[in-house]
C-alpha cells in the first residue's frame, strides 16, 4: 500500500509492504497472554505481586528483559508462596513467540507449614508486677492469635507479634521491645516452632498530679475531671 503527497514543491512516497508491517506488529506487542494453573486461590496473589504480570505493558516492549525476568519467575513465585507457608511449592514457566506472546505459569502448591510449638517468654520488669490488666507469659500466649495446628504465614507471624508488643507499650511499658523472634521452619516435616521473648524493661507510673495556674476555678473540678 502506498501514500502519495506533496510538500513545499517535493514529492514523496511512501509504500508500506503489508507483510513488512504485519512483521514489524509482532515484533512489538503491546502486552503478551500471562496463565497460571494449578495455583488455585494463589493465582490472584501472584499475579498480583509478580513483575511479569504487574509490569506487562512495560516489559512487552523490552523482549530480552522479559525473558530474563521469565526465567526468574519461578523462584519469585516460590518466595511469594513461601511467605504463604507452601515452602515446597514447584514452579515451572513455559513460553510461546518469539518475541514472547504468551507465558504459561504451572504450580504444585503442595502442603502448607503449619505451627507445631509456640513459645513466649517475657522478661524485665513485668514478671514482678502485680498490677492488674498486666500480661503474663501465660496469657500472653491464650490470646496469641497464631494457633498451633495454624498455616503459618509470614504476615499473620508478623501481625502477632507486633500486636503482643503494642500491648506493652500502651500500658505500663512504653519501654518494651522484641528481644528475640524467631520462626524455625522444618520444610520436610512442614512444621513451625516459634519462639519470641519480650523485654518490658521497667515499669512506668504515674505520680501525683500537681496542678498550677488556676484562678477562677478551685484544684478540685480538675482532680474531679482527671480520668487518668
Amino acid at each position: 500500500r502506498c501514500a502519495v503527497w506533496r510538500s513545499t514543491g517535493m514529492l514523496a512516497l511512501v509504500c508500506l509492504l503489508a507483510l513488512g508491517w504485519s512483521s514489524w506488529s509482532r515484533a512489538q506487542p503491546d502486552s503478551y497472554a500471562l496463565t497460571i494453573e494449578g495455583a488455585g486461590n494463589f493465582s490472584a496473589l501472584l499475579e498480583q505481586y509478580l513483575l511479569i504480570a504487574t509490569r506487562r505493558g512495560e516489559l512487552a516492549k523490552q523482549p530480552e528483559r522479559l525473558r530474563s525476568l521469565v526465567d526468574r519467575t519461578p523462584e519469585e513465585a516460590q518466595s511469594i508462596l513461601a511467605a504463604e507457608g507452601y515452602v515446597n511449592a514447584v514452579v515451572q514457566v513455559s513460553t510461546a513467540g518469539d518475541p514472547i506472546e504468551k507465558i504459561v505459569l504451572r504450580v504444585a502448591i503442595g502442603n502448607p507449614v503449619t505451627v507445631r510449638s509456640v513459645n513466649i517468654r517475657l522478661t524485665g520488669a513485668i514478671t514482678a508486677t502485680n498490677a492488674q490488666h498486666v500480661p503474663s507469659a501465660d496469657s500472653a500466649k491464650a490470646t496469641w492469635p497464631l494457633k498451633v495446628g495454624d498455616r503459618f504465614r509470614q504476615a499473620a507471624w508478623e501481625a502477632a507479634k507486633s500486636g503482643l508488643l503494642r500491648e506493652l507499650l500502651a500500658g505500663m511499658f512504653p519501654a518494651a521491645h522484641m528481644h528475640r523472634s524467631e520462626a524455625s521452619i522444618d520444610a520436610d516435616l512442614l512444621a513451625a516452632d516459634l519462639d519470641i521473648e519480650i523485654d518490658s524493661g521497667p515499669a512506668f507510673r504515674f505520680g501525683s498530679l500537681e496542678v498550677t495556674g488556676l484562678k477562677r476555678y478551685p484544684e478540685s473540678v480538675v482532680h474531679n475531671l482527671n480520668t487518668i
